[in-house]
């Protein structure tokens, strides 16, 4: 069965193609961007506190991962040899990438064996970028493309 591995974020943009991915490949790995805290972020986990709203963890690819027996890291440069060593020992056929916020290094793109798919769910290049949809919705574009580049 094909080895898939799956940089992505904490967020339904990636957590449903993940999902997708573990039901029908043999995901080996799900890597994610550490991010430090924001004084946004506080302000949210201060407001949880006071009015009890407790987190799902729902978009959490570490424990969607852990649930699955899937190899997990995170760090917070993918420019590095971290990323590049990590992606190089799980010897993917395929990376998947999906609601990721950095652009994958160059010196990854040989690594599968097949190769790399990007899902972006906006047309490109016009609405690059992390969230296409706030830009889709403002300027009142009705018609969605889900791209997939490889």
């Amino acid at each position: 069965m094909m080895r898939v591995v799956f940089p992505g974020m904490n967020s339904e943009y990636s957590i449903l193609p993940l999902l997708a991915l573990l039901e029908n490949t043999n995901v080996v790995g799900a890597f994610d961007l550490q991010s430090k805290p924001s004084k946004l972020d506080n302000m949210k986990s201060l407001m949880k506190k006071l009015i009890g709203h407790k987190s799902s963890g729902a978009y959490s690819i570490e424990k969607i991962a852990s649930a699955n027996g899937v190899n997990y890291s995170s760090n917070d440069n993918i420019d590095g040899s971290y990323f590049e060593n990590w992606i190089k020992e799980m010897k993917p056929d395929l990376i998947c990438v999906a609601g990721f916020s950095k652009k994958i290094p160059k010196s990854i793109l040989s690594i599968p064996t097949i190769g790399i798919i990007n899902i972006h769910t906006g047309p490109l290049p016009l609405y690059r970028g992390a969230h296409p949809f706030f830009y889709l919705i403002k300027r009142r574009i009705i018609k969605v493309e889900l791209l997939f580049t490889g």
